[in-house]
């Protein structure tokens, strides 16, 4: 694998894992009630619980994307 094609498959995962992060955003703000629901047969959270686990781990995917994706992809920019 060259770095050219490495630097084009950390981009092209940088953008799908984006995407996934943007449908998840999406699930939570048009059926919000219908997800609280589903959850809350499976597992017993109240409704400010449940904003604040998927709050907390969207930033913490997001932050997770930066970093092994974006970040690699800007260093191999970068030097090559």
């Amino acid at each position: 694998m060259t770095i050219e094609q490495l630097s084009q498959l950390l981009l092209y995962s940088t953008l799908l894992n984006y995407g996934f992060l943007l449908l998840w955003l999406l699930m939570l703000s048009w059926p919000k009630s219908w997800l609280r629901r589903l959850h809350g047969v499976w597992f017993n959270i109240k409704a400010e619980r449940f904003d604040l686990i998927h709050y907390q781990l969207m930033g913490a995917y997001k932050l997770l994307i930066l970093i092994f994706n974006f970040v690699p992809y800007l260093a191999l920019k970068m030097l090559f």
